[in-house]
């Protein structure tokens, strides 16, 4: 890393007027020749060059100007190689800073371009050495190697393609067929460590190779390789090239997540070839790792940061990440589907990733066999007929070892995100409160997406903020721990900032004329209230219209008076009730819901016609939250229990032990979520059986019977005082 300081202000002078008595009125007179847009134009039309004391202070107002929102003026210089000798004098010693902030300062198409095979540290396919796994690595071709760069860290499954059968002809049924849990795990989730292979041939330069086609990579991370990040693509064990097979949701998984950090440290191989004769060494790094990625990519990072040892990982930035791989496929005993992803499991996203089988020469007739036997020890301990937790699942329960995570983080979830549902976010906020790191989160109003050019915010440069502050220890961040940045929900531009740790828990109950309600109890007894599943609706809406009427037979209800004022819940949201129903197994769910007329942002990003530059030659389109029309409701949460397990049990009640019990309570805990309800509007709390949009559909219509004197609702809020 170096910094541009008064020397470095004289070399560009220098070097734009071509001689070293460089004046304030000539660089003036230089700038104002150049083609700028308005945004540069018009701040060069009002400088005066005697307003500064030197050529040098002068320069140093005009090169921190923006071109876009993106590029500075210097930056501009770089791209259109109008400082060439600065640049051969300081890329070397690179990330170039100015003004704590790195520049975009290297071409990205010129960068090294290198394949490793690392090696893990366990074997998928039984063989006494470790499963190699292809990385793929972009890095600065200028940075000398005793300078080092910091690396952006991306692990992401898909990027050698996707095996498209195993969703286009495999989906599991979406109707309930409840089994008994099974007592037995088939997979090996626990081999015995591998042995390290021979040391290969020391190689002097790197091995350069052509890129393979990545699929569905975000061009944005090309912006890091401008600005003299390095970065690293890890496409996992059972990728095109690599070696075993990848185990979604096992420790096995993060284990070779974590192999490529310990390469980095140096505690672990690399390899130039399969065959294992050239070593692969990482000398040309700073020692400091951030990852990014959205989804998959972003799980990955809280799963490595939530078991590594290594000293080169020093934050993650996940978007919509999973922290439970139990709460993405299934939900307190029951199978729950990611937003319109019905009939997907686990299984099936480990076949849609094994893109080995699409590489003739990586799939030989032994490699297949094994394969189909890895396919069904998964079908079988993924447990779809009971929907139960059990050990494979604990396994990709990352939440279990979050006290291990100490690295800071900053998530980014979207709330209308119901692929990956916003409850990771909060769970792992609150299952890390007490580690000694900054946890921060973005939270928008979108879906299962990626901000880097939304206009409604500069999230792009809140992220280069954050890597060049935790990898090069530039700059300072205006975080506190668990500040979280918050869009609006009724105005895409207005964000604010709240804390997730200073938020408090408020409880409402059923009051006289079954009203929820935040005073205290008088005393008297409510009637119990029947509802009844109905198992045949023409359409998911049609459902969803039906369970929201006020008079549904499939659903009971209680609304709020008005309320007082804006109120903002932030983080957990739980009903606690007394059920009684006609059969178990079965589910009942709840929703919660802001009753009132409003125009509230759309939960859609759009994808304008202008385009932003994101490095030297990738340019993006903008994207953009507008407002919807008016609606006169919006579901705020919604969560899932099985009847077999009251009180958010995870060890089920077997059906007689269920029938005994005849009034069992529950807990529901429904997704985490942000969300203001304004001044004026009802809370509406729901209660019925099975949910179409997530749940399995019911075959049989059950019968529920609820007592409204036990029904607790409790919402974190960062305004607890509406009544």
């Amino acid at each position: 890393m170096i910094k541009i300081d008064q020397k470095g202000l004289t070399l560009i002078a220098e070097e734009l007027l071509g001689h070293k008595d460089a004046k304030k009125d000539a660089l003036l007179t230089y700038f104002r020749a150049l083609d700028w847009s308005t945004s540069v134009k018009e701040p060069l039309s009002r400088l005066m060059a005697q307003d500064f004391t030197t050529t040098e202070a002068l320069l140093d107002t005009i090169l921190q100007f923006p071109v876009t929102r993106n590029i500075t003026v210097l930056e501009q210089l770089f791209m259109d190689q109008r400082l060439p000798k600065f640049l051969e004098a300081y890329r070397p010693e690179g990330p170039i800073v100015f003004h704590d902030r790195t520049l975009m300062a290297y071409d990205e198409t010129k960068a090294i371009k290198e394949r490793v095979y690392v090696e893990t540290g366990y074997s998928t396919t039984n063989s006494k050495y470790g499963d190699l796994t292809e990385i793929y690595i972009q890095r600065p071709r200028e940075i000398k190697k005793s300078v080092g760069c910091p690396i952006i860290y991306v692990a992401d499954p898909y990027m050698m393609g996707a095996v498209n059968e195993a969703f286009d002809k495999h989906l599991h049924s979406h109707q309930e067929d409840y089994r008994d849990p099974i007592t037995d795990i088939e997979l090996p989730l626990h081999p015995t460590p591998a042995q390290p292979r021979p040391q290969g041939k020391a190689v002097d330069e790197p091995r350069e190779i052509t890129l393979p086609t990545f699929t569905g990579m975000n061009a944005a991370f090309n912006h890091y390789l401008t600005k003299g990040y390095a970065l690293v693509y890890y496409a996992g064990r059972g990728a095109y090239y690599s070696e075993g097979f990848n185990v979604t949701g096992t420790q096995l998984e993060v284990e070779a997540v974590d192999a490529v950090l310990r390469w980095v440290d140096g505690d672990t191989q690399g390899f130039y070839d399969l065959e294992a004769r050239e070593q692969a060494v990482c000398d040309w790094s700073n020692g400091s790792v951030g990852m990014s990625g959205r989804s998959y990519l972003g799980t990955l990072q809280i799963g490595v940061a939530s078991i590594t040892q290594t000293q080169s990982l020093k934050t993650i930035v996940p978007e919509a990440a999973i922290a439970s791989w139990y709460d993405y496929y299934r939900y307190n005993g029951l199978v729950v589907a990611p937003q319109a992803f019905f009939g997907e499991d686990i299984d099936l996203l480990t076949w849609f990733c094994e893109s080995f089988l699409l590489n003739p020469t990586n799939s030989a007739h032994d490699r297949l066999e094994q394969w189909e036997t890895l396919k069904r020890q998964i079908q079988h301990d993924m447990d779809r007929g009971s929907g139960q937790y059990n050990c494979y699942w604990d396994g990709g329960n990352y939440l279990n070892n979050a006290d291990h995570i100490q690295v800071p983080f900053l998530f980014i979830q979207g709330t209308a995100d119901w692929n990956v549902k916003t409850s990771h976010l909060f769970k792992l906020m609150k299952a890390t409160a007490n580690n000694p790191i900054q946890r921060n989160m973005i939270i928008h109003r979108g879906k299962h997406i990626s901000l880097h050019t939304l206009v409604n915010d500069h999230f792009l440069k809140r992220l280069d903020q954050w890597f060049d502050h935790y990898l090069l220890g530039i700059g300072t961040l205006d975080w506190q721990n668990g500040d979280a940045l918050i869009q609006s929900a009724y105005d895409p531009d207005q964000w604010q900032i709240a804390n997730y740790d200073q938020r408090e828990s408020q409880n409402w109950t059923i009051h006289q004329g079954q009203t929820l309600t935040t005073d205290e109890s008088t005393g008297e007894s409510l009637e119990t209230l029947i509802f009844h599943d109905q198992a045949n609706y023409p359409s998911i809406k049609a459902w969803e219209t039906d369970v929201l009427r006020l008079d549904s037979e499939t659903s009971v209800n209680w609304q709020s008076e008005p309320l007082k004022a804006d109120y903002h819940i932030h983080g957990d949201v739980s009903v606690k009730m007394s059920v009684q129903a006609s059969e178990a197994p079965g589910a009942v769910s709840a929703m919660l819901v802001d009753v009132g007329k409003a125009v509230r942002v759309d939960e859609k990003m759009f994808t304008l016609k202008e385009t932003e530059p994101l490095a030297w030659h990738v340019q993006a389109p903008k994207t953009q939250f507008v407002l919807a029309p008016e609606s006169d409701y919006h579901i705020i949460t919604r969560g899932w229990t099985n009847l077999l397990n009251p009180e958010h049990r995870l060890t089920p009640l077997t059906k007689d032990e269920w029938s005994e019990q005849p009034n069992l309570n529950y807990e529901i805990d429904m997704m985490g979520m942000d969300y203001t309800v304004k001044a004026g509007h009802r809370l509406m709390l729901v209660v019925y059986g099975y949910d179409r949009e997530y749940t399995c559909h019911p075959t049989i219509e059950r019968q529920f019977t609820i007592d409204p004197n036990t029904i607790s609702l409790d919402m974190d809020v960062l305004t607890a005082d509406q009544k």
